[in-house]
């Protein structure tokens, strides 16, 4: 693998730079690869150009305000508050979504439509407890058949989520342990199932087993906190087994079968 990188600069009349160009030429495993990023004379990045992440534009705030995606060429276009809070988004393909926010940055009302297909709208406000956590929100979704939703959410005293429920009888329930990590859930759908997930971790807060009605999985890690190993049974009986390893500098360089060079950094 060969990393090569280009400074193409832009001078004033005085010979200041205004703006610059960072090319990044990736040769060899995975694929070639070539990303440029614009940036301005204070180091704010303006646009960047990517073989295969495709095109971005940012305002004077780092903010994402355009991007376009290569695989399918659908561009979107992204518009901020002045607080840096997204008010409006859309895309080529005639898809928008407004949003609404409370004076802690919460969002208190979410709009999507398609232009493209007028009458399809999914509508969505919330509420928020003194700590901002989500305790109540109402959806209206006609996009197809007209569904209106209703859904109530606990919290306990470190803000874990302990319980929803909606009024189509839909009941989640959580437990935690004293790290704060999620132990248990139960899911309770009315006339359909009651279902059961329990989840392990080591003294690092890494998730190292799993127990779902659908699968079970364990992970093990290196000191580095670092997934080194992973192992899942499914319902089809199937065992999958990943060996992960890492370079010295943390790069990853073996994944199961897949061997990966390692290159060096900037």
């Amino acid at each position: 693998m060969n990393l090569t990188k280009e400074w193409l600069e832009q001078h004033d009349t005085n010979s200041s730079i205004v703006n610059f160009v960072i090319r990044n030429k990736l040769i060899g495993f995975p694929l070639n690869r070539l990303d440029e990023i614009k940036e301005d004379y204070n180091d704010i990045i303006v646009w960047i150009k990517d073989t295969f992440l495709g095109e971005k534009e940012y305002n004077s705030n780092n903010k994402l305000t355009y991007i376009k995606t290569p695989s399918n060429g659908i561009e979107t276009w992204i518009s901020y508050d002045e607080r840096g809070n997204v008010l409006h988004s859309k895309d080529s393909l005639g898809i928008e979504y407004f949003y609404e926010y409370d004076s802690n940055d919460n969002v208190l009302y979410h709009k999507q439509l398609n232009t493209m297909k007028p009458g399809g709208v999914y509508e969505r406000w919330m509420s928020y407890d003194s700590n901002n956590n989500e305790v109540y929100y109402k959806s209206i979704n006609t996009f197809g058949v007209t569904e209106e939703v209703h859904v109530w959410i606990e919290y306990d005293s470190n803000n874990n989520l302990i319980y929803s429920k909606d009024d189509g009888g839909y009941e989640e329930f959580r437990k935690y342990d004293t790290d704060g990590n999620l132990v248990y859930k139960s899911i309770f759908k009315k006339d359909v199932r009651n279902d059961e997930f329990f989840y392990e971790y080591d003294s690092n807060k890494n998730k190292i087993h799993t127990k779902t009605p659908y699968y079970e999985e364990w992970c093990e890690y290196d000191i580095n906190s670092n997934l080194i190993h992973y192992k899942c049974f499914g319902n089809i009986k199937i065992e999958h087994l990943n060996d992960i390893e890492y370079y010295d500098d943390g790069q990853l360089k073996r994944y199961g079968e897949l061997e990966i060079p390692w290159f060096e950094k900037d």
